[in-house]
């Protein structure tokens, strides 16, 4: 599954209003794709890393995205705007829930 978007301030501030302010540190967000089952790869126009799935710690969710944590202070948001359908979004959340195991 590839997902492709263009993260907004308003996903940062959801990432911010519904997880951080309990947190007084997060160290950065990045935007985020899937190339395949076996690793996470996020990419921006500084930034190409390859995750491992047993990085990812945590899963939470708002009305808005969703929020992969690899650590108390950082997450990957994932905006559900960037999924065509809700088959698809289905289909990453089976994803997630199979890789995760949380």
């Amino acid at each position: 599954m590839k997902l492709e978007f263009e993260q907004t301030v308003e996903h940062i501030r959801d990432l911010q209003k519904n997880h951080f302010l309990k947190n007084k540190w997060f160290k950065r967000l990045v935007i985020f794709m899937i190339r395949n089952a076996n690793k996470i790869n996020y990419k921006s126009k500084i930034l190409d890393t390859n995750y491992q799935w047993e990085a990812i710690t945590n899963l939470k969710e708002s009305g808005l995205c969703f929020y992969l944590y690899t650590g108390t202070a950082q997450a990957i948001i994932i905006p559900k705007s960037a999924f065509k359908n809700d088959q698809q979004q289905k289909q990453f959340e089976e994803l997630i829930k199979n890789k995760l195991k949380i």
